[in-house]
């Protein structure tokens, strides 16, 4: 997930009304009639169901201004194609005798529904969602989006997959065309993306989520909290300064080779390991797990009744196995 560049998007603005930055589009003073937009082509039947973010306050509004502030079309680029043509999706800003409101719609089905209350020069957190055939903007008046929105906008809309998102774009008709709006859109966020690729330096927090994750290399500079899961890691291997808590799940790891300068702490679990190799300068506790383990020509005794625990050099037969 990341916020969208739009100075990767292609801008047309034949008025001059739009600054683009990478992360803001403010318009000022779009008239009705301006050929404007900027726009992203992400690919045939790119957006299906999704969830977006994004920012909006507007600064000024004749009555009867309109410009839209997000966007999704297969084939037209203006609020007034969009809407004339019954394709796409949209949220709008506009004025109407003197009451400034958001607009929710699907030209699919030709369904919307508004909010009348915006007020100048404030911020709006705006979340579009769709889902199946039913869209929604939830509307915040704070940033975290943490209290109840002040309305939420929600209409009956088609489930085709659409192609191009729009960031800004303009009414273009000369009905009623010099009336003007402007404002800010910014922080566009689609939310997208199921790969998380972490790097030799990264530090993997108590609360990452690794469970999508095919193949988890860690480098030498990684640490890993008692938290972490790794449930569907299908190799990981550790290098020599790596250490491993307490709580470290490690139980579908299918190797894991333990270098001289590893630790093992007491409740280290082990007990789903294929091998385990230990070298001469390796220290191993009293709980270590190692029944099965050969240490360097040494054979680990098991404890019987009373005696402890003893190591003697190992003799390998020439025919059979080694014996513990």
């Amino acid at each position: 997930m990341a916020i969208e560049d739009y100075t990767e998007y292609t801008e047309v603005d034949e008025n001059d009304d739009i600054t683009v930055t990478s992360n803001n589009l403010t318009v000022s003073t779009m008239r009705r009639d301006a050929l404007s937009y900027v726009r992203a082509d992400k690919g045939a039947d790119h957006f299906g169901d999704f969830e977006h973010l994004l920012e909006f306050k507007y600064t000024y509004a004749d009555t009867s201004a309109h410009i839209s502030i997000w966007a999704l079309s297969n084939l037209y680029n203006t609020i007034y194609d969009r809407n004339t043509n019954n394709e796409g999706m949209s949220l709008n800003f506009y004025s109407s005798a003197g009451q400034e409101r958001l607009q929710l719609r699907d030209e699919g089905n030709e369904n919307f529904d508004h909010w009348q209350g915006p007020t100048i020069n404030t911020w709006y957190w705006l979340t579009i969602k769709r889902d199946g055939t039913t869209l929604t903007c939830k509307i915040y008046d704070d940033a975290d989006r943490t209290e109840p929105p002040v309305d939420t906008l929600t209409v009956t809309c088609v489930d085709t997959a659409f192609r191009y998102i729009f960031g800004l774009s303009s009414y273009d008709t000369d009905n009623y065309p010099a009336h003007e709006a402007s404002g800010e859109v910014q922080d566009l966020d689609l939310q997208e993306g199921i790969e998380h690729t972490h790097s030799a330096s990264d530090t993997l927090a108590i609360s990452d989520s690794i469970g999508v994750v095919m193949a988890f290399g860690h480098s030498v500079a990684d640490t890993l909290s008692t938290s972490d899961t790794l449930t569907a890691v299908a190799a990981y291997k550790h290098s020599a300064s790596d250490t491993l808590a307490i709580g470290d799940s490690m139980a579908p790891a299918m190797t894991f080779n333990v270098v001289a300068a590893d630790t093992l702490n007491l409740s280290d679990s082990l007990a789903a390991l294929k091998v385990l190799h230990h070298s001469a300068s390796d220290t191993l506790e009293i709980s270590d797990n190692l029944v099965a383990v050969l240490i360097e020509g040494v054979i680990v005794i098991r404890r019987k009744r009373g005696v402890p625990y003893g190591l003697k050099p190992a003799r390998v037969p020439k025919v059979g196995r080694i014996g513990v």
